[in-house]
Protein backbone atom coordinates (compact mmCIF):
# COMPACT_ATOMS: atom_id res chain seq x y z
CA UNK A 1 0.00 0.00 0.00
CA UNK A 2 2.92 2.15 0.98
CA UNK A 3 4.13 1.84 -2.54
CA UNK A 4 1.17 2.14 -4.28
CA UNK A 5 0.67 5.73 -2.45
CA UNK A 6 4.27 6.50 -3.45
CA UNK A 7 3.54 6.02 -6.80
CA UNK A 8 0.32 8.36 -7.32
CA UNK A 9 2.93 10.72 -5.82
CA UNK A 10 1.61 10.88 -2.68
CA UNK A 11 4.84 12.68 -0.48
CA UNK A 12 4.01 10.06 3.31
CA UNK A 13 6.12 12.34 5.23
CA UNK A 14 3.66 15.80 4.52
CA UNK A 15 1.05 16.04 7.11
CA UNK A 16 -2.32 14.98 6.10
CA UNK A 17 -5.10 16.01 7.34
CA UNK A 18 -7.89 13.47 8.49
CA UNK A 19 -11.30 13.54 7.07
CA UNK A 20 -14.47 12.13 8.41
CA UNK A 21 -16.28 10.25 6.22
CA UNK A 22 -18.76 12.60 5.42
CA UNK A 23 -15.83 15.05 4.03
CA UNK A 24 -14.32 12.47 1.88
CA UNK A 25 -17.80 11.42 0.24
CA UNK A 26 -18.75 15.01 -0.58
CA UNK A 27 -15.89 16.10 -2.42
CA UNK A 28 -15.26 13.13 -4.42
CA UNK A 29 -18.97 12.72 -5.12
CA UNK A 30 -19.03 16.55 -5.47
CA UNK A 31 -16.24 16.22 -7.91
CA UNK A 32 -18.26 13.41 -9.99
CA UNK A 33 -21.05 15.00 -10.28
CA UNK A 34 -20.12 18.87 -10.86
CA UNK A 35 -20.59 20.22 -7.60
CA UNK A 36 -17.76 22.92 -7.21
CA UNK A 37 -19.15 24.83 -3.75
CA UNK A 38 -18.06 21.82 -1.85
CA UNK A 39 -14.99 21.34 -3.29
CA UNK A 40 -14.25 25.37 -2.64
CA UNK A 41 -15.57 24.35 1.12
CA UNK A 42 -13.32 21.74 1.25
CA UNK A 43 -10.32 23.48 0.20
CA UNK A 44 -11.20 26.49 2.38
CA UNK A 45 -10.20 23.75 5.11
CA UNK A 46 -7.33 22.27 4.44
CA UNK A 47 -8.63 19.09 2.40
CA UNK A 48 -6.11 17.95 -0.10
CA UNK A 49 -7.99 17.66 -3.03
CA UNK A 50 -5.78 14.86 -4.48
CA UNK A 51 -6.73 12.54 -2.01
CA UNK A 52 -7.59 8.70 -3.46
CA UNK A 53 -11.02 7.54 -2.47
CA UNK A 54 -10.90 3.60 -1.18
CA UNK A 55 -11.07 2.74 -5.36
CA UNK A 56 -8.12 4.62 -5.54
CA UNK A 57 -9.38 7.74 -7.41
CA UNK A 58 -9.02 11.21 -7.20
CA UNK A 59 -12.10 13.95 -7.58
CA UNK A 60 -10.15 15.15 -10.73
CA UNK A 61 -10.67 11.45 -11.91
CA UNK A 62 -14.11 11.20 -11.24
CA UNK A 63 -14.77 14.80 -12.53
CA UNK A 64 -13.67 13.29 -15.79
CA UNK A 65 -15.97 10.15 -15.81
CA UNK A 66 -18.94 12.48 -14.72
CA UNK A 67 -17.88 14.89 -17.66
CA UNK A 68 -17.87 17.65 -15.39
CA UNK A 69 -16.22 20.53 -17.17
CA UNK A 70 -16.71 22.99 -14.54
CA UNK A 71 -15.42 21.15 -11.61
CA UNK A 72 -12.35 19.81 -13.81
CA UNK A 73 -11.62 23.19 -14.86
CA UNK A 74 -11.83 24.34 -11.54
CA UNK A 75 -9.88 21.16 -9.73
CA UNK A 76 -7.18 22.27 -12.30
CA UNK A 77 -7.24 25.75 -11.48
CA UNK A 78 -6.79 24.98 -8.03
CA UNK A 79 -3.62 23.14 -7.93
CA UNK A 80 -4.56 19.76 -8.65
CA UNK A 81 -2.08 17.33 -9.40
CA UNK A 82 -3.11 16.85 -13.52
CA UNK A 83 -1.17 13.35 -14.15
CA UNK A 84 -1.73 11.88 -10.74
CA UNK A 85 -3.12 8.33 -11.36
CA UNK A 86 -5.51 6.09 -9.90
CA UNK A 87 -4.71 3.07 -8.54
CA UNK A 88 -4.97 1.62 -11.64
CA UNK A 89 -1.94 4.04 -12.77
CA UNK A 90 -4.32 5.83 -15.33
CA UNK A 91 -4.61 9.55 -15.20
CA UNK A 92 -7.00 11.61 -16.14
CA UNK A 93 -6.60 11.72 -19.62
CA UNK A 94 -6.81 8.26 -19.96
CA UNK A 95 -9.63 8.36 -18.38
CA UNK A 96 -11.40 11.10 -20.95
CA UNK A 97 -10.15 9.40 -24.21
CA UNK A 98 -11.57 5.76 -22.60
CA UNK A 99 -14.92 5.78 -24.84
CA UNK A 100 -17.99 6.29 -22.27
CA UNK A 101 -20.70 3.47 -22.42
CA UNK A 102 -23.58 3.87 -23.99
CA UNK A 103 -22.25 7.85 -25.09
CA UNK A 104 -24.34 9.61 -26.88
CA UNK A 105 -22.85 12.29 -29.28
CA UNK A 106 -23.52 15.50 -26.31
CA UNK A 107 -21.38 13.25 -24.06
CA UNK A 108 -18.71 12.85 -26.57
CA UNK A 109 -18.72 17.04 -27.26
CA UNK A 110 -18.28 17.15 -23.97
CA UNK A 111 -15.81 14.78 -23.34
CA UNK A 112 -13.43 15.93 -26.31
CA UNK A 113 -13.77 19.68 -24.21
CA UNK A 114 -12.04 17.97 -21.18
CA UNK A 115 -9.85 16.25 -23.10
CA UNK A 116 -8.96 20.00 -24.89
CA UNK A 117 -8.75 20.82 -21.08
CA UNK A 118 -6.64 18.58 -19.59
CA UNK A 119 -4.05 18.89 -22.97
CA UNK A 120 -3.86 22.93 -22.52
CA UNK A 121 -2.88 22.47 -18.69
CA UNK A 122 -0.40 19.42 -19.25
CA UNK A 123 -2.57 16.42 -18.82
CA UNK A 124 -0.36 13.21 -20.02
CA UNK A 125 -1.03 9.52 -20.47
CA UNK A 126 -0.75 7.47 -17.48
CA UNK A 127 2.19 4.90 -16.75
CA UNK A 128 -0.48 2.16 -17.64
CA UNK A 129 -1.04 3.41 -21.30
CA UNK A 130 0.82 1.54 -23.69
CA UNK A 131 3.68 4.28 -25.32
CA UNK A 132 2.45 7.31 -23.33
CA UNK A 133 1.26 9.42 -26.37
CA UNK A 134 -0.06 12.58 -25.07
Amino acid sequence: MVLLLIGCGNDLAAPQLSLDQGEETNVWQAAKLGQVEPLKAALAKGIDLNVLNQDGWAPLHLAVVGNQVAAVEWLLKNGVRINAETAGSRSALDIALTPGFMENEGQRNVREEIVKLLRQHGGQRGSACCGKTG
